[in-house]
């Protein structure tokens, strides 16, 4: 039985980075102690939003194809980096809800700075999680710094997603002013953001309108009910990897 706790209050932690020759210097240098701290952190790879029109290297999606691809509505001006974290964002909760096996996963920022004993600090909070909270995810820090994400809440997060228009950043559509999808209780003393590395190279960039429209398909709002095979192939064939 104990083995079996262990198993299901199992936590996976991840940094977000990016493949470039470019990557601030000073951005490597905190990932290096985020693993220093974290032992079993692992990468995740960003998407660039010096990639905006274009894919990256390996075969990366570069911004707009990512955002095109993904079934999600955008009528928001802002600057590439806000669009390139939402990208990144949607691209980790699908890995998450579709090919991870955990209940529970941490995603920072690479500009995070946690505190002592941080992974012990997350065992606690995940094993004292009522029943409402695991209806949502958790802030760790400002701005998406950190975020613990449910295995339990992620279904509710994606539906919300694909049936909105996104006009606003990740972390003000998910708050309780907008959609309830993220209980912010911890978020001011968990993880901090190091505010010299963000501000040498934060989300900047330029700006850019972006305009998408939500696809035209029944099965958009169905995506978590039983599907028949030949629905099933209708959703597949739109091309769309998150609002399926």
């Amino acid at each position: 039985m104990a083995r079996k706790k262990e198993h299901m209050m199992s936590i996976e932690y991840w940094v977000v980075t990016l493949h470039s020759p470019d990557y601030p210097q000073e951005r490597v240098a905190n990932v290096k102690q985020l693993q220093a701290a974290i032992p079993p952190l692992r990468i995740f790879g960003g998407t660039n939003k010096d990639h905006w029109d274009d894919d990256g290297p390996g075969g990366a999606r570069g911004v707009l194809r990512t955002l095109r691809t993904s079934g999600v509505a955008f009528n928001w001006t802002a600057s590439r980096g806000q669009f390139a974290w939402w990208a990144t964002y949607l691209r980790f909760l699908h890995y998450f809800h579709e090919q991870n096996h955990t209940n529970f996963a941490i995603l920072l920022q690479d500009d995070a700075v946690v505190p002592e004993g941080f992974e012990h600090e997350m065992q606690q909070k995940v094993e004292h999680l009522s029943l409402d909270q695991l209806k949502q995810n958790h802030a760790l820090g400002y701005a998406e710094t950190g975020l613990l994400t449910l295995k339990t809440a992620v279904p509710s997060v994606i539906k919300t997603i694909c049936s909105k228009t996104i006009d606003m950043p990740t972390d003000w559509f998910h708050n309780k002013q907008n959609n309830d999808l993220t209980d912010e209780e911890d978020m001011s003393h968990t993880i901090t953001k190091d505010e010299v590395i963000s501000s040498h190279s934060g989300l900047g960039g330029a700006r850019e309108h972006v305009q998408i429209e939500r696809p035209k398909t029944s099965q958009l709002a169905s995506q978590f009910t039983p599907r028949s095979s030949e629905e099933q192939e209708n959703s597949e064939s739109t091309g769309h990897w998150f609002c399926k």
